[in-house]
């Protein structure tokens, strides 16, 4: 009787789950019947709010937020923030769920016209007619760049007017006239060459300008170039125009003398308003949205306009990133009043001139009280805009492969086997490899190959001192991981092959970290090593109980220790794997030597020296030689725990090439470098395998 009945529940339960699962989707979240929705029952209606940006600039908008819901109780705004490296991803992840619970109803983006031709983006055409919204108000031709076949689908906030920011201190130190509305590149080239500080070793430690790499349009349209034929309807790319050219040239030229800061330094650096707040930097090419920080820090600065060549012509590229709403959205009326109080006077764009975060897309804003304040810089009425809209095309050429001619044999059904993986290795490794080196000896820009170079990309190398940093910061890591794993996994091993109550599930602990994602690992080690976190509590404690006076060490954010925080965290990842190899070879030395060896009167130090070290030396020159190779290639653990910085004190080759490669798109240096590491590699590798013989013992031996 009892087993029937568990059987009989047993069948409810299953056809309760297959009811369950069979269900809508919405029907677990269905109101009851009689009672109104959210809006109609008087509960304001949530609208999410999606942007990216830094802390402070997350503040801003949330301020913006805050005064919009005092204005209109009946809606909520949920925000929805993420920073510019993971927004794009996130926010289209969301519209592929297609679930309105978690798609943005407002958003933040750019470009417009990619998305809308995607169908997430709401047309704004009826809303706009409905509404009466003024769309002359914004400067001319600056909703082109939110339309999309004809339709507008966001708001510009605001115009990309880039313009010197110059720290007024630092001229008057230098002795320098401010810029002026007509200088030239030869004045500009002249003022930041004398602005720029460098030291005994040439090495730059202030520099006359700091620009973000996106900024060489500038250059190139100011010298009467241009990106693409025509920015509405391309059909040409024109960077191979000798006036493109010259204007990207100029750029560079400015960042290879060491008078401009790199892009991927800049980055490291914490970017341009950092370097320019702390005296790094004594101009930067910007947009409005650094004022209200420079402001807020008390600076003594001003703006000027970008200088042009002899013959050449102001610029400005327009139409920044847009207000959209979703057409996912399940909010759409509310999500249109936001949108609309965002883009008008007294609403959001007044706001966020008000802080002197962006230069007004309506005009109506421009020339009221919030922009022509008299707050630094100084800004003046503008009575007409007209800048080109940007837009920007990729094109790709398919790699042609040469066919694999196979010739079969009696074995043919294990080369069938192989076949996969070898086609796999000559296309993705052995190929690339082939590419790399030619690439080393040639002229390879952003826009690909452009002539032989011969060993200019080395030499040029050579002169590098940013090159030879990360060298000594990675022959640092040899010379503290290397050694201190070796020590301490030998340690762990020796330790963890004794006859002791839980050794298995010590090996279990001790084994843990390698099979961690080093990302999560890294993450776990900054808030650890961070100025005010638990290792410099417990530091501070323990000193603090010996009387001792003690300064926390800034491990993440100073240069004397940053090498170190990257050297914590590679042994905490790797040792237990040092100590698994240890631990295999411990077993394999034969018993009856300790035995024989402590009949002889043997210490346990005398065993380990004269029986355990030697027997084991394969294992320790493998290890040496694995993790050597490892050290050299150094790349995940600086680049989450420190970026590199500050100021490059943590940059390892690897590192160096991938920011050579992918933030300067300078291929030719990053293949030069790796062809560089490869042979230093191969080398030490030689050389240690001819010196292993002096002090590796084979059993065969």
């Amino acid at each position: 009787m009892h087993l029937r009945r568990s059987i009989f529940m047993s069948a409810l339960l299953l056809v309760a789950l297959v009811l369950t699962a069979c269900a809508p989707v919405g029907m677990g979240g269905a109101a009851p019947a009689g009672e109104p929705p959210a809006a109609a029952s008087g509960e304001p209606v949530t609208v999410t709010w999606a942007f990216w940006g830094e802390p402070v600039e997350k503040e801003s908008h949330e301020r913006v937020a805050a005064a919009f819901m005092a204005e209109h109780p009946e809606i909520q705004i949920e925000v929805w923030h993420q920073p510019w490296g993971d927004y794009f991803t996130k926010i289209q992840a969301l519209w592929a769920s297609g679930d309105s619970a978690v798609i943005p109803d407002v958003a933040f983006l750019w470009p417009t016209p990619r998305y809308a031709a995607e169908g997430v983006l709401e047309n704004l055409d009826p809303y706009i007619e409905a509404a009466g919204y003024d769309l002359n108000d914004y400067w001319p031709g600056l909703l082109e760049s939110a339309k999309y076949e004809g339709s507008v689908y966001g708001f510009p906030r605001d115009i990309e007017v880039n313009v010197i920011y110059y720290n007024k201190d630092m001229f008057d130190a230098a002795g320098l006239a401010y810029p002026s509305d007509d200088w030239s590149w030869d004045d500009f080239v002249a003022a930041a060459t004398a602005l720029t500080q460098k030291d005994a070793n040439g090495v730059t430690s202030v520099y006359g300008l700091a620009a973000e790499g996106g900024k060489w349009a500038k250059w190139v349209n100011q010298n009467n170039g241009a990106i693409l034929d025509d920015y509405v309807n391309p059909s040409k790319c024109m960077l191979a125009d000798p006036a493109s050219v010259a204007g990207i040239q100029f750029f560079a030229d400015l960042m290879d003398q060491g008078i401009a800061m790199r892009p991927a330094d800049l980055s490291q650096a914490g970017g341009d308003a950092s370097v320019f707040m702390s005296g790094q930097a004594a101009m930067i090419l910007q947009n409005t949205s650094r004022v209200s920080a420079f402001n807020s820090a008390g600076m003594n600065y001003d703006v000027a306009p970008a200088p042009i060549p002899a013959g050449g012509k102001r610029w400005n590229g327009a139409g920044g990133a847009a207000w959209v709403m979703s057409s996912g959205s399940d909010n759409k009326d509310a999500a249109w009043t936001f949108l609309q109080w965002l883009q008008s006077e007294g609403g959001g764009e007044t706001l966020y001139t008000e802080r002197g975060e962006i230069f007004p897309a309506l005009q109506s804003v421009a020339n009221s009280p919030a922009f022509l304040t008299d707050q630094p810089p100084l800004n003046l009425p503008i009575s007409n805009l007209q800048s080109p809209i940007s837009t920007m095309t990729t094109h790709s050429t398919p790699i042609k492969r040469s066919p694999f001619r196979w010739r079969p044999d009696q074995q043919w059904e294990g080369y069938l086997f192989v076949l996969p993986s070898f086609l796999g290795f000559l296309v993705f490794i052995a190929l690339a490899v082939v590419m790399s080196l030619g690439i080393s000896f040639s002229d390879w820009g952003l826009m690909g190959y452009r002539g032989f170079a011969g060993l200019a990309n080395y030499q040029q190398l050579f002169r590098d001192p940013l090159f030879w940093q990360a060298v000594w910061n990675t022959v640092f890591y040899i010379v503290t991981i290397v050694p201190l794993q070796l020590a301490l996994g030998l340690a762990m091993a020796v330790g963890l092959n004794q006859a002791i109550r839980g050794r298995i599930f010590y090996r279990m602990i001790y084994f843990m970290p390698v099979v961690t994602t080093i990302v999560a690992g890294a993450i776990i080690f900054r808030l650890l090593l961070a100025t005010n976190g638990p290792v410099n509590n417990l530091l501070a404690s323990f000193f603090g109980l010996l009387e001792i006076p003690f300064t926390p060490p800034n491990w993440l954010g100073s240069t004397q220790f940053s090498k170190w925080s990257v050297a914590i965290l590679t042994l905490w990842k790797n040792t237990g794997f040092t100590m698994v190899i240890y631990l295999a070879a411990l077993q394999g030395v034969p018993q009856e030597l300790y035995d024989a060896a402590a009949v002889d009167g043997a210490s346990a130090w005398q065993r380990f020296r004269r029986i355990t070290v030697p027997l084991i030396s394969p294992t320790t020159f493998f290890l040496f030689v694995f993790q050597t190779i490892g050290a050299f290639q150094l790349f995940t653990e600086p680049f989450v725990m420190t970026q590199g910085g500050p100021a490059n004190s943590s940059l390892s080759v690897v590192q160096y090439i991938y920011l050579s490669a992918f933030r300067d798109i300078r291929m030719n240096k990053a293949a030069a470098m790796s062809w560089f590491l490869f042979i230093f590699i191969f080398a030490f590798t030689l050389f240690q395998n001819r010196m292993q013989r002096r002090w590796v013992h084979y059993e065969t031996e």
